[in-house]
């Protein structure tokens, strides 16, 4: 029990709004910083190549967020632009 005592710690906000935390994030970190760690492309060969490079460093799962409000047309994309392309003997980047 103490273990799931100190998760919640951890995890305890103090009650921070959604809001409070958009501000800061605005304030702290700067768009071009996060367009660095993220792929954000309309171009299917892009997702496709950074799918490539996770699975290169050993990645056996991969997530992919998206954080537009219209979460159909993402998942459209990745349906006829981006899956249908990967094959096991394809990942590997040359």
């Amino acid at each position: 029990m103490a273990f799931h005592n100190q998760s919640l710690d951890a995890w305890h906000f103090d009650n921070i709004s959604p809001d409070d935390i958009k501000v800061r994030a605005e304030r702290e970190i700067t768009l071009e910083a996060v367009l660095t760690q993220w792929t954000v492309s309309t171009d299917p060969k892009v997702h496709l190549n950074a799918i490539k490079e996770l699975v290169n460093t050993g990645a056996t799962h991969i997530v992919i967020h998206s954080g537009s409000q219209n979460q159909l047309k993402t998942i459209n994309f990745y349906g006829r632009e981006v899956l249908p392309t990967l094959r096991s003997d394809q990942l590997k980047v040359s």
